[in-house]
């Protein structure tokens, strides 16, 4: 299994409160070669696209998403079994798309050895490249954090071993330490499971800072909500004026209206749209928009007038900038 990770460019930003920057990297993977920043379509969304009989996104890069929605699931080895079987059959659906596991679960929750273990595991017992890494306490030590992804770097060596931050890590300091240890001890890619950026600006600001030069491959993962409350400001584009390279939705926990929605691309943010749309179509329609925002940043990268032009004219990536100054 082999990766090449090259930074072709990037573009920084700075704020009294911290730096932002944009990157375009390309990422070499078995001879496949991908261009980023990149929305990444998720598990959910490419249900949205069988429903709505449309398949217009680029789906080089696809996440297969599963939910633990109470601390008691994941432990089984009936669980482990069901959930290998159902990513074994996402994995031969998508076999022109390189995939990904995420497991998604709340935030309070602290993961037991045998749920870590499992999440592990399974991906590894699959045709899957990776092997995505599930901290147990999002709080654990720096030192800890380094012994224990070396350590599991040696035990799925047959894979891309991905060390993951959260970037709901309350100790000060704490993220800036984690992605140094990735840095320094050679890794190419890394997870940053999402948490808000406005409720945790210094974590995001530690990640910007660090990696705005580096061949490193940063994925976001479990973005949630896809726009803001108010402003209707899409949220994934936020993610790659802090450094992301491929960015993709969280599976909605549900109790919220599911309202169709069209993202503007000129403005970042959603507009409603005519309720006879259905809300699959509207759904897969985004994933292309949202792609075609992300193909606009890239380009603005390289020709070093993302915050100069791009941001400053549309409201949606104007908006993080001017809550964060």
């Amino acid at each position: 299994m082999s990766l090449r990770v090259r930074n072709k460019g990037f573009e920084v930003h700075r704020t009294l409160k911290g730096q932002f920057c944009g990157r375009v990297v390309d990422i070499k993977i078995d001879g496949v070669t991908i261009e980023t920043p990149k929305t990444v379509p998720s598990k959910k969304e490419l249900e949205y696209f069988s429903q709505a009989d449309r398949r217009t996104a680029d789906l080089s890069v696809v996440q297969y998403v599963t939910q633990m929605r109470h601390f008691g699931g994941f432990q089984s080895s009936a669980d482990q079994t069901r959930e290998k079987l159902l990513y074994e059959s996402f994995l031969r659906a998508n076999q022109g798309s390189i995939v990904d596991f995420f497991l998604q679960y709340p935030h309070r929750f602290n993961l037991t050895n045998r749920q870590q273990a499992m999440a592990m595991d399974l991906q590894n017992d699959t045709v899957s490249k990776f092997v995505s890494h599930f901290e147990q306490n999002r709080n654990q030590k720096a030192d800890v954090f380094e012994k224990e992804i070396i350590l599991l770097r040696k035990t799925y060596n047959d894979k891309i071993f991905t060390p993951s931050v959260h970037m709901k890590t309350e100790k000060e300091g704490l993220i800036r330490k984690k992605v140094k240890v990735v840095l320094n001890n050679g890794f190419q890619r890394v997870n940053v499971i999402y948490a808000s950026i406005l409720e945790n600006p210094s974590n995001w600001f530690a990640l910007s800072n660090l990696i705005y030069d580096k061949d490193l491959w940063v994925n976001v993962v479990g973005v949630l909500p896809r726009m803001t409350i108010k402003e209707k400001t899409a949220m994934i584009p936020w993610t790659f004026l802090f450094g992301a390279n491929t960015t993709s939705l969280a599976k909605a926990w549900g109790g919220g209206s599911a309202y169709p929605r069209h993202l503007n691309r000129d403005t970042s943010c959603f507009d409603i749209v005519d309720r006879n749309i259905s809300y699959p179509k509207s759904r897969a329609e985004n994933v292309k928009e949202t792609e075609i925002v992300s193909q606009d940043i890239k380009n603005s990268i390289l020709q070093q007038n993302l915050f100069r032009n791009l941001v400053r004219n549309r409201a949606g990536l104007r908006d993080i900038i001017n809550r964060l100054r």
